[in-house]
C-alpha cells in the first residue's frame, strides 16, 4: 500500500503547483513578472526530441543473520531516446531504449515549472541492473535482467526570486531568461524505490524498498550571454521520513532511520535560443541515502545527461 499513498501525495503536490500559477495571462505576461529579466514566448506549446545519457547505481552495506554483506549494482550508461511535449509550463516526456540491448527500460516524466512554484514527477522501470554481492566473504555475480528496479520520485520547489529568476527557462524552455539572476529555493523531495529479484539460481525471493522524504533549501543561478543561458543549482534535502523494509524469503525486516541522511540534487544546464528554435544540454546528479550503518544502508545514485532539440509553436 505504500506506493499508493506515495502516488496520492504526488498527485496532490502536482495539483497544488499547477493551481498556483494556472491563471489566465494578461497581455501575454503573468502578473508580477519582471519582463526585463524574463520573457514569455508568444507560442503556447513546444515539442522536443532528446537523448538521455543516464547511469544509475545502488550501493548497499549491511548485516543479515550475523553475516556482513555488500551489494554493488549498476545500470549501463547508455543513450536512451525520448520525446517531450510542453503546453505553457507543463511538460510530459517519455523515455525508452530502442537501439541498445537489453531494452528493458521505460521512463515517464511530468513536470510543471511556474514563476514561484515548480514540480517534477518521474516514474521509471529498469531491469538492466547488474553487479556483485558479497555475503559472508563470498562474492556472487548478479547478471542483467535478474532484478527489477522501480523508482517513483517527486520534487516540489518554491522560488523566492521568481519574478526575475526563471526555472522553466533552464529546464522546460517555456520561458527565456533575458538578464542574469539567481534565487534561493526551498524544496520538498519524495522518493519511492523498490528493487526485487526476478530470477536466480538459488530460487530465493529478495526485495528492498520503501519511501524516503526530505525538506531542504538551496540556490540556483541563471547566467545569460546573448542567446545562451547557463544554469547551476544545488539543493540538499534533510530526510525527515524514512520507511524502508528488507524482505528475504518472505521474512520482513524494517530498516530504522539513522539521522542525518540527505536527498541531494544538483543541476547544470546550457540552453541556446534562436527565434522558435532551442537546444539544451542538462546534467543532473541525484543521491538518496536511506537506512542505517548497523543493519542496512543504501545509496541510490542517479546521473543524467540530456541533450534535446525543440521547436515552439
Amino acid at each position: 500500500m505504500g506506493w499508493k499513498r506515495h502516488l496520492a501525495l504526488i498527485l496532490v503536490l502536482f495539483s497544488w503547483s499547477v493551481s498556483a500559477y494556472s491563471g489566465e495571462r494578461t497581455d501575454g505576461l503573468y502578473k508580477g513578472l519582471d519582463t526585463t529579466f524574463v520573457k514569455i514566448p508568444k507560442q503556447h506549446a513546444s515539442v522536443k526530441a532528446f537523448l538521455d545519457f543516464s547511469g544509475n547505481a545502488i550501493l548497499a552495506k549491511g548485516s543479515y543473520e550475523d553475516n556482513d554483506f555488500s551489494t554493488d549494482l549498476r545500470s549501463p550508461f547508455l543513450a536512451k531516446q525520448g520525446v517531450a511535449l510542453t503546453w505553457r509550463s507543463i511538460t510530459l516526456s517519455l523515455g525508452f531504449n530502442l537501439f541498445n540491448k537489453p531494452k528493458n527500460y521505460f521512463k515517464i516524466g511530468l513536470n510543471s515549472y511556474g514563476r514561484k512554484f515548480a514540480f517534477e514527477l518521474g516514474f521509471k522501470v529498469d531491469k538492466n541492473f547488474h553487479g556483485t554481492q558479497t555475503f559472508g566473504g563470498i562474492k556472487t555475480d548478479i547478471p542483467s535482467e535478474s532484478l527489477r528496479h522501480t523508482a517513483l520520485t517527486a520534487d516540489v520547489y518554491y522560488i523566492f526570486n521568481g519574478n526575475r529568476f526563471s526555472y522553466p527557462a533552464a529546464f522546460g524552455q517555456s520561458r527565456i531568461q533575458r538578464k542574469s539572476a539567481g534565487s534561493f529555493i526551498i524544496s520538498a523531495s519524495s522518493n519511492f524505490f523498490r528493487t526485487r529479484t526476478l530470477k536466480n539460481e538459488n530460487n530465493y525471493d529478495f526485495w528492498f524498498g520503501g519511501i524516503t522524504m526530505g525538506i531542504g533549501a538551496g540556490y540556483g543561478y541563471n547566467l545569460v550571454a546573448g542567446n545562451w543561458l547557463f544554469h547551476a543549482s544545488v539543493i540538499p534535502n534533510l530526510v525527515i521520513i524514512d520507511s524502508n523494509k528488507l524482505t528475504v524469503d518472505k521474512e520482513k525486516t524494517k530498516i530504522s532511520y539513522q539521522f542525518p541522511h540527505f536527498i541531494t540534487t544538483a543541476n547544470l544546464s546550457i540552453v541556446y535560443n534562436h527565434n522558435k528554435f532551442f537546444t539544451a544540454l542538462r546534467g543532473t546528479f541525484h543521491n538518496c541515502t536511506t537506512g542505517n550503518n548497523n543493519s542496512l544502508k543504501v545509496n541510490y545514485i542517479r546521473v543524467n545527461g540530456t541533450l534535446c532539440v525543440g521547436w515552439r509553436f
